[in-house]
């Protein structure tokens, strides 16, 4: 005894044995192994996975207009017992191609009759339409066979009279000029851009040369300044000299204004005021003397002039406050004045003496 078993693809047929089986012509093995006898037993593998095939149909449609229509099937068994009884009571021994051939042929059946039911333009603009009708029309025939549908996909819907083309025509026009219009815009753009690139060079170029030609001009610029550089500011070296030289003359000159007017002018107008305020003195001296002489006659002359000199002291000293004299020397000033007033009144009473004197001696001759 011998055991064997499939493939995942696979289904094992065992015929043979010794006894009959009703209906079934064939023991079927899926998912696992089998025993069997040699020379009892006859162990078929049959191919239970998918297959394709291409399908190629040229039918007409209820306008009389002839379309050839390309698809693609898959199929495979069902993995029910029953189905892959049915298929391999149908198709053990065949080829592949024995197999899609019958398949084939029940499809392009069906394509033609549902094609012949449809204008071309149904078919165009709604193909999935025909590929379920398609499916529900086949599969039904296929599950008779214990074959399964996996896909029907058609592929191309063509015609050789250009019927299809020429209903597309307008679509194709409409689309082509849409792509024209485009395409014009495209290279209209692509004009701009590049003109556009072509002034920004030249705008670019022309910035260039104008900045070269003002970093030259620049650099002449300061080589000239450089080159008088020294000269200049000697120039100005000696400006700014002359300048100074102008101011300390200036100075100098108020210097010795101030100076004069502080050694030459006040000391003369001191001087002048004091001179006016001594002659007054005296003249107010010699009318009081006077006044003491006709009074008293010779009477303590030399008393009496003794009496009066602080009187003509102080009356020097009145006219002395109301005058308007600048002292530069301060307390030291002060005391030269009040020293001048006292030597004024004491020379004022010695000078007034002979006269006093020769008046008392004209009145004692009368």
């Amino acid at each position: 005894m011998f055991y064997t078993a499939p493939k995942p693809t696979q289904a094992l047929l065992v015929t043979g044995g010794f006894f009959s089986r009703k209906d079934v012509p064939f023991r079927v093995v899926v998912g696992r192994g089998t025993f069997y006898l040699p020379f009892i037993h006859r162990v078929y593998r049959f191919y239970i996975g998918s297959r394709y095939v291409r399908v190629n149909v040229e039918a007409q449609t209820h306008q009389n207009i002839s379309v050839n229509i390309e698809a693609t099937l898959a199929y495979r068994v069902n993995k029910d017992i029953v189905s892959i009884v049915e298929a391999g009571s149908r198709f053990l021994g065949s080829n592949d191609k024995a197999m899609s051939d019958v398949i084939s042929s029940i499809f392009s059946g069906e394509v033609r009759s549902l094609v012949g039911a449809r204008s071309v333009e149904e078919i165009i603009t709604n193909r999935d339409a025909l590929n379920m009708d398609v499916l529900t029309a086949t599969g039904p025939k296929l599950m008779e066979m214990g074959l399964k549908i996996d896909n029907f996909q058609i592929n191309e819907i063509s015609d050789d009279e250009g019927h299809i083309k020429n209903l597309s025509q307008p679509e194709l026009n409409r689309v082509r000029k849409i792509a024209e219009v485009a395409a014009a815009a495209a290279d209209t753009e692509i004009e701009q851009a590049q003109q556009e690139a072509e002034r920004k060079k030249s705008q670019y170029k022309k910035d260039t040369d104008l900045q070269v030609s003002q970093n030259t001009m620049e650099t002449a610029e300061k080589r000239a300044q450089a080159a008088q550089s020294g000269p200049i500011a000697e120039s100005s070296a000696l400006l700014e000299l002359t300048r100074k030289q102008k101011e300390l003359a200036r100075e100098r000159a108020d210097l010795k204004e101030i100076e004069l007017i502080a050694e030459v002018i006040k000391p003369a107008e001191a001087d002048a005021q004091r001179r006016v305020i001594e002659a007054k003195a005296q003249t107010e001296a010699q009318a009081m003397y006077n006044e003491t002489l006709a009074a008293n006659e010779r009477i303590g002359l030399e008393s009496k002039m003794v009496d009066i000199m602080p009187e003509v002291a102080g009356r020097i000293a009145t006219a002395l406050a109301g005058s308007n004299i600048t002292m530069f020397n301060g307390a030291e000033g002060l005391t030269n004045i009040v020293t001048e007033v006292a030597g004024t009144a004491s020379h004022l009473v010695n000078a007034l003496k002979p006269a006093v004197q020769d008046q008392a001696s004209h009145r004692r001759s009368q």
